[in-house]
């Protein structure tokens, strides 16, 4: 899908990633800068969990509607939260197209939604390749 196809603010974009700004990551950076810009366009809303419980539950940052969700217990880095569920049906009967950052377990229901709402859906999947010290993992990393 090209967003620069989209009509200006007839979609709105839901999307969904565990963690948001202001935690920095890898999977953090990359979506803030690019639906800060997008907001210019096109109505964005991230739905996310309050991973700081002193954060707003709903604010608006750089032009993009940031909510977050509360959580019953995290697992590692994972979130356990069934009241998403409820979020997931609001939000995604708003958007007009989907888009997840991957991996996360915690989006799949929300993807499944999207699907039966006929709505389409896009994945950012993030990873970090870690290879042996070895002659090809130093002719790969040169290229």
């Amino acid at each position: 899908m090209n967003f620069t196809s989209l009509p200006k603010y007839k979609h709105r974009l839901l999307f969904f990633s565990p963690y948001f700004y202001p935690y920095i990551s890898g999977i953090t950076t990359y979506p803030k800068l690019l639906f800060s810009q997008l907001s210019s366009e096109y109505e964005v809303t991230v739905l996310t969990f309050k991973h700081d419980k002193s954060l707003p539950s709903i604010e608006i940052i750089d032009g993009v509607k940031v909510v977050r969700m509360q959580y019953l217990f995290r697992i590692s880095k994972g979130f356990v939260s069934p009241q998403s569920l409820i979020y997931f049906l609001k939000e995604m009967y708003c958007a007009n197209v989907l888009v997840v950052n991957l991996p996360n377990i915690e989006g799949t229901a929300l993807v499944f939604l999207a699907k039966i709402l006929r709505k389409p859906s896009l994945g950012f999947y993030h990873c970090q390749v870690a290879l042996e010290s070895t002659l090809f993992r130093r002719i790969i990393s040169e290229i």
